[in-house]
């Protein structure tokens, strides 16, 4: 079990750093530091999250089979309860990096709403030149 803690903990780190990329030369610097705070609370939720869990798995197993052999249907169902309700705490962390991807998407679209982007397609002050004609065959 510890080894897919780790394995989605990982999954995690690296699906943040896409949600990184995604906009980040759109940015600007409030939304570049958004999307940065927003990927360092993932990567720091994910490590907290696995911690917990860690401790949390291990807690329910000694509780649900407290002689290590077998285990009481009852002691079981409250220790699932226990960690079901311990779980779903820790999924509420998620909204924090959430949000601040949130602000950082908007900041974009923001942008992209007022035409700020795509920008010119030419530096400024230069003349565009066109195309020569076509000659006919």
């Amino acid at each position: 079990m510890g080894n897919f803690l780790i394995v989605l903990a990982i999954g995690s780190i690296v699906v943040g750093l896409a949600s990184v990329f995604f906009t980040f030369a759109l940015q600007n610097q409030t939304g570049k530091t958004l999307l940065l705070l927003g990927y360092v609370a993932t990567v720091v939720i994910s490590i907290a999250i696995f911690a917990v869990a860690n401790g949390v798995i291990s807690e329910f197993i000694a509780t649900a089979c407290p002689n290590g052999v077998s285990c009481d249907p009852n002691l079981a169902n409250s220790a699932a309860a226990s960690f079901q309700n311990r779980v779903t705490t820790l999924g509420y962390l998620g909204a924090i990096p959430s949000l601040l991807y949130a602000g950082a998407y908007y900041l974009v679209w923001n942008r992209v709403k007022k035409g700020e982007i795509p920008g010119p397609t030419t530096m400024p002050g230069m003349a565009v030149q066109p195309a020569p004609p076509i000659q006919p065959r």
